[in-house]
């Protein structure tokens, strides 16, 4: 590999994290604008301890995805 190829690729894949990046900041304004302070008190009573935080966590991820 060449050192145009190279740089060429690392551009590559620094654009596609910040597209990926772009993305999710606009998907997190998206839900916050839906949701409100609704969404925010119930969050926090689900995530009150950590095992029920990540199991909180996982569900929203997978829901997301």
């Amino acid at each position: 590999m060449s050192a145009t190829e190279i740089i060429l690729l690392l551009l590559k894949v620094i654009g596609v994290v910040v597209i990926f990046i772009y993305g999710m900041t606009l998907l997190i304004e998206g839900l916050q604008k839906m949701s409100g302070n609704r969404m925010r008190n119930i969050l926090g009573r689900m995530t009150k301890n950590p095992v029920s935080g990540i199991l909180t966590g996982a569900a929203v991820t997978e829901a997301i995805q």
